[in-house]
């Protein structure tokens, strides 16, 4: 991977860490770290300062999907082909929760901006709306006839949009 500066067009970084193809990542809300997830199931956070891996956190038993840090960067959530959502606490460096509500892979996941709940989108035909507080599912939303692959919240967070 590489980190280019948008004016000059030059690299900045290049990012070098994961085995297997990278197909998910987010900057943090301060600019300072990025996670990325890779088909090798694993996860690398960086800092953007100098372009190190300061972090990895392995555990999915397949590709991760997609990965976003909450707004203080300090936990991570994960969705996977494995059809697990885990949640990781940079501090702990663990998984300490693993969403397990899918029965076929999560393809997206998303956040409402204020942090409070969490989608995801699943081959199961479903996405589930989280509270992030208690970890706990508040709703299954229903009625694709196919996989749903992508979730996104409206900015108030009162709207979610699957696909």
């Amino acid at each position: 991977m590489r980190i280019h500066d948008i004016e000059t067009g030059t690299t900045m970084h290049t990012l070098a860490g994961h085995e297997g193809e990278v197909v998910a990542q987010q900057w943090s809300a301060q600019g300072d770290r990025l996670v990325t997830g890779s088909m090798d199931g694993g996860l690398c956070v960086w800092d953007l300062r100098t372009g190190n891996k300061v972090q990895t956190f392995e555990g999915h038993h397949d590709g991760v999907t997609a990965c976003q840090f909450n707004y203080l960067a300090d936990i991570i959530f994960s969705s996977s082909l494995d059809s697990t959502v885990r949640v990781w606490d940079m501090r702990m460096h663990e998984c300490f929760h693993v969403l397990a509500g899918h029965k076929r892979p999560v393809f997206d996941l998303a956040l409402t901006s204020n942090g409070n709940r969490l989608a995801t989108a699943s081959g199961d035909r479903t996405s589930i709306l989280y509270d992030i507080h208690t970890l706990s599912p508040i709703c299954t939303m229903t009625g694709h006839t196919g996989e749903v692959v992508s979730v996104l919240f409206n900015s108030q967070g009162s709207r979610v949009i699957t696909g």
